[in-house]
């Protein structure tokens, strides 16, 4: 980024960087008015279209964890008692579950910041707890 050198210099509270500490220098890192003139033309655009991807990738692989989970409860219930080996399957798919959706509502953040709420919004909506649910065991019985 063409300003970046200039812009780390006037802040006060930038360490050395370390290769392991190393900040990943995105336009949505800097206020509006920075990013003017720190960030290369068109690269706002270019992380816009970055998240909006990620957060449609996320919801994606989201759907997909909670119908693993659901025909997990179902193969559980019926085939297999239950074991440590189980409940640690169940335990990671959960955890998997938590972890997507953090990256999508950071990625929404994001989104939210460099393009303000406009029509975007309504297709990547706020993903609350309670619009995260496994599908209903009816629902999958009867496949």
């Amino acid at each position: 980024m063409p300003g970046l050198r200039q812009y780390l210099h006037e802040q006060p509270h930038v360490h050395p960087i370390t290769i392991a500490g190393a900040s990943l220098w995105m336009p949505s890192v800097f206020d509006a008015e920075s990013r003017e003139t720190v960030c290369a033309p068109g690269l706002t655009l270019i992380e816009q279209r970055f998240r909006e991807a990620n957060c449609l990738n996320t919801l994606h692989r989201l759907r997909y964890v909670l119908n693993l989970k659901c025909r997990m409860d179902k193969f559980r219930a019926t085939r297999m008692r239950e074991s440590p080996r189980s409940q640690a399957v169940m335990e990671k798919i959960d955890y998997d579950i938590a972890n997507l959706i953090d990256q999508y509502r950071r990625n929404r953040q994001t989104l939210l910041v460099l393009r303000g709420p406009g029509e975007w919004d309504g297709r990547l909506g706020e993903l609350t707890n309670e619009n995260v649910r496994a599908y209903q065991r009816t629902i999958i019985e009867s496949t």
